[in-house]
């Protein structure tokens, strides 16, 4: 009988255990975390996104973003001593934060874009790339 209810345990405790909250830097309010994030991108939650610059790389992929709403970009270098930007290609013009050696934060203010995709980069870590992903709303139904 005690196999028997060591059996039934096991399933009921991973069961619970999916459902807890393992993100250790999800944060509340205007700042975006891997909580939510489709595909490893950071995604815009109440008009900013925070991306990491850390070991000569980016934390995420790709940036998330509703199509027609503005948004702040935070930049967080976290490189000792190492200088990080962000250029934004859009279509008419690259948004950019000034070269800087972290640790430190940059806030990139963004306007609001349709639909569409956008390349983003460091300016001189060329292997530092993404791609800025604006949006349509899902269809409701």
């Amino acid at each position: 009988m005690r196999s028997k209810l060591v059996v039934l345990s096991v399933p009921v405790l991973l069961l619970l255990a999916a459902c807890g909250d393992d993100d250790a830097t999800s944060s509340s309010g205007d700042t975006t975390s891997t909580t939510g994030q489709e595909h490893g991108c950071a995604v815009v939650n109440g008009r900013e996104a925070t991306i990491v610059a850390k070991d000569l790389a980016w934390d995420v992929p790709c940036i998330q973003a509703p199509e027609g709403i503005a948004f702040t970009l935070v930049v967080d270098n976290q490189d000792v001593d190492v200088n990080h930007n962000i250029q934004i290609a859009l279509d008419t013009e690259i948004l950019h934060t000034p070269l800087e050696a972290g640790p430190i934060q940059q806030r990139l203010d963004v306007p609001a874009l349709p639909a569409g995709e956008h390349s983003y980069v460091c300016e001189i870590h060329p292997n530092m790339t993404g791609t800025l992903e604006i949006l349509e709303p899902l269809a409701e139904g």
